[in-house]
């Protein structure tokens, strides 16, 4: 899933319109041309969007990382659930 699909499914899903998410401090075309992979946001502004949104900045801006991490947590948890279950 691309950027544009994230920043903007989460934005419809928190009923969050473009014009009151660029309230962060930029302005909405620059939202626009963020949410449409023009530009890419420095840490700041990433973190400012996340926050906004309500959610942790690498679920829209590092998803590799986060799914990453979840697969890891995963696979961890059923490593010790097999051990558990074979002692």
């Amino acid at each position: 899933m691309g950027l544009k699909n994230i920043i903007v499914k989460t934005r419809k899903i928190k009923k969050i319109t473009q014009q009151e998410l660029a309230k962060i401090g930029i302005k909405r075309p620059y939202l626009s041309d963020i949410e449409n992979c023009k530009y890419q946001p420095g840490g700041e502004l990433m973190l400012n969007i996340a926050k906004a949104l309500n959610v942790a900045v690498e679920e829209i801006f590092f998803v590799k990382i986060f799914f990453v991490k979840i697969m890891y947590n995963i696979l961890y948890k059923i490593i010790l659930l097999i051990q558990t279950q074979s002692t």
